[in-house]
């Protein structure tokens, strides 16, 4: 998987103003810029606050529970079989420790589909267990990095990250290319778009439409969205539309 076989999308255009009119604006989902202040220190704070039973408690009921046991695991270059190994040894000592939070600390621009789908395996047995996986993006997650932090059971952007571009291509003897342009790439499109609603779809709480259309175009970069404002009896609207359904707003 590479993140060079996404193209850059169109700037964001500019609003039209004419009354009647929808207020568009492009969107690039080839990837999607983090515009959340997320502080390390907050983040940490957050997450051993909330699995103690609720918000963040006054020193001294914090001081009636014990602390979450939070393993953090470097996911760093390339997506590779010692990518696996480090997620295999990790989760296994979250495991005996009896950690209660798996972070992954991501920073990749993407690596090999196998290795790709042996981490999401090994996720998928340890959030059966009860054990909840966050991913934290730190820069980049591209391409495979990108999927793996969609797997996670939440996820979270440092300022200035960005996320996307989960394109499958080919490795051969002169080096990554892209699919050719056949049904082949077609169904590498479809069954990559399939994966990654799937797994937004089993977020909890359940994600907007708006949030599952942006997710799969991060999959398929023939997909065009628009993030579309218009008044509906009176109220104004804000929705994430494909080109078909731009036109019938128009």
């Amino acid at each position: 998987m590479s993140d060079r076989a996404f193209p850059a999308q169109p700037a964001a255009s500019e609003p039209d103003e004419k009354p009647g009119k929808p207020l568009i604006s492009v969107l690039n989902v080839a990837a999607v810029k983090a515009r959340l202040l997320i502080p390390l220190a907050f983040l940490a704070l957050a997450v051993m606050a909330w699995s103690c039973g609720g918000g963040l408690r006054r020193p001294e009921q914090a001081q009636e529970t014990k602390p979450p046991l939070v393993l953090v695991i470097p996911i760093e270059d390339m997506i590779s079989e010692a990518t696996v190994a480090l997620v295999h040894r990790g989760l296994g000592f979250a495991d005996s420790a009896n950690m209660s939070h798996v972070v992954l600390r991501i920073d990749s621009m993407g690596g090999l589909l196998h290795s790709m789908r042996e981490v999401e395996s090994l996720l998928d047995g340890v959030q059966d267990s009860g054990v909840n996986t966050v991913a934290l993006i730190k820069n980049h997650a591209i391409s495979a990095a990108a999927y793996l932090g969609l797997v996670c059971d939440q996820l979270y952007m440092l300022p200035g990250s960005e996320i996307g571009a989960i394109v499958q291509v080919e490795l051969g003897p002169e080096g990554i290319r892209e699919i050719a342009d056949d049904d082949a790439k077609k169904k590498a499109y479809a069954t990559l778009r399939k994966d990654v609603r799937s797994r937004l779809e089993r977020r909890k709480p359940e994600l907007p439409p708006d949030a599952l259309r942006v997710g799969e175009a991060m999959v398929d970069p023939t997909m065009e969205l628009f993030r579309v404002s218009y008044l509906d009896n009176r109220f104004e609207v804000t929705k994430v539309v494909d080109r078909d359904e731009l036109a019938g707003l128009q």
